[in-house]
């Protein structure tokens, strides 16, 4: 590591390899220990999710630091996780059994047992000093809690999977933070769950720079079945005191000249960019129409030939630019939403009208704002992306509900 032609270290495994690079006086990349627990939400098809799990689990024996180590499911649906487990080829040890595991897999020094890595499930038995099926697919043990009183809460670099089952939403989170704390800071967590409130809410949450969804953990956080950077590195960032967080690939590697020709003044580098004019009706007609072919043409619908009639939303489009040419000549439909009123003996006065935009644009939207009023529209209102962005940040939108 101190030879002269040694410029940058890429320092992958255990601690003591991470410190000497970064004890070399030269500048390097060392990444943490992974123990990735994987949160099983109760919105997730469950036969697809266990599946997944032991998929990412018996790749490659486990030995892939990314490698899924703690299942965390609901009490409620513990029976039926245990049974698709079953069905995908996996050992449910007993509690003997699960704890002569963690004597063979865990040194007295907290260490992984170096002859258990990367050993098959059966070998493992063995090991452990019980059998199980040749077709076996991974061991599963259940743990009944975090940190050093259970051992198997550690990550063992094998095919053995820990399962931790909780009450509720809330302690399936709690118990993936711990996980990750006592070891496995910063590197990477799993959770199958179809609900975007909880993956958001998951993600933010938890103490991971690779929060992956719905896949095999290995797979996912070296890139194969996601849009993140191929690596088999993976840093965990300034949490685990890693000086990256990314997916280290060749671009970490090499450092880049660069040739910068001047643009502006000084002066000039701070002035606040005029604001962008609204756009003319035709162009919102423009692409609000390219955007109804291509959203047809996804569909499979095709182009339509040039002597087809126009689209409904083309026809609504036309209709505003009409109106709008109009100077208020014919005034736009109006669809009440109030019901008819009962008649009574003292007079009261006309409900409101509400008249519901059949179209709106981001020039509507600020023609609002600066009269102080507000835009109804209904589910049929075509609201364009800038008009809808514009419309939320002053709160103008207001979407009619029948009563």
């Amino acid at each position: 590591m101190r030879h002269p032609r040694t410029s940058v270290i890429l320092a992958t495994g255990g601690a003591g390899i991470v410190k000497a690079a970064y004890s070399s006086g030269k500048p390097a990349y060392g990444v943490g220990p992974g123990n990735v627990p994987v949160l099983i939400d109760s919105s997730a098809p469950l036969a697809e999710a266990v599946a997944k799990v032991v998929q990412g689990k018996s790749f490659d024996y486990g030995t892939i630091c990314s490698s899924e180590q703690t299942l965390v499911g609901l009490a409620a649906s513990k029976g039926a996780i245990l049974e698709e487990l079953r069905k995908c080829g996996a050992y449910l040890c007993s509690v003997d059994e699960a704890q002569a595991l963690a004597k063979i897999l865990i040194a007295p020094n907290w260490r992984i047992n170096p002859e258990c890595v990367g050993q098959s499930p059966t070998r493992i038995a063995q090991m452990a000093g019980f059998s199980v099926p040749a077709e076996t697919s991974i061991l599963a043990a259940e743990i009944g809690g975090i940190g050093k009183a259970h051992p198997l809460s550690m990550e063992k670099l094998s095919p053995v999977l820990s399962l931790l089952f909780v009450a509720g939403w809330e302690e399936q989170v709690r118990a993936c933070q711990a996980i990750l704390k006592f070891g496995g800071l910063g590197h990477t967590s799993v959770i199958h769950a179809t609900d975007p409130a909880r993956i958001r809410e998951y993600g933010l949450r938890i103490p991971s720079f690779r929060v992956l969804v719905n896949t095999p953990a290995p797979q996912g956080s070296t890139g194969i079945t996601t849009g993140l950077q191929p690596a088999m590195t993976l840093g965990c960032g300034a949490m685990a005191g890693n000086a990256t967080s990314d997916n280290i690939g060749p671009q970490h590697l090499m450092n880049i000249k660069r040739v910068a020709m001047v643009i502006r003044k000084a002066e000039d580098a701070f002035e606040i960019p005029a604001a962008r004019q609204p756009a003319t009706a035709g162009e919102v007609r423009h692409l609000v129409g390219a955007a109804v072919e291509r959203f047809l043409t996804q569909r499979g619908f095709g182009a339509a030939p040039a002597h087809a009639p126009a689209t409904p939303s083309a026809a609504i489009v036309d209709r505003f630019l009409r109106s709008r040419t109009a100077a208020a000549a014919v005034s736009p439909p109006v669809i009440s939403l109030t019901a008819p009123v009962a008649a009574s003996s003292q007079a009261t006065p006309p409900p409101p009208v509400i008249a519901i935009s059949e179209f709106v644009c981001e020039a509507d939207v600020r023609a609002a704002h600066q009269s102080n009023r507000k835009i109804h529209i209904g589910p049929r209102t075509i609201v364009t992306p800038s008009a809808r962005e514009l419309g939320n940040q002053h709160d103008i939108l207001v979407t009619a509900q029948r009563s």
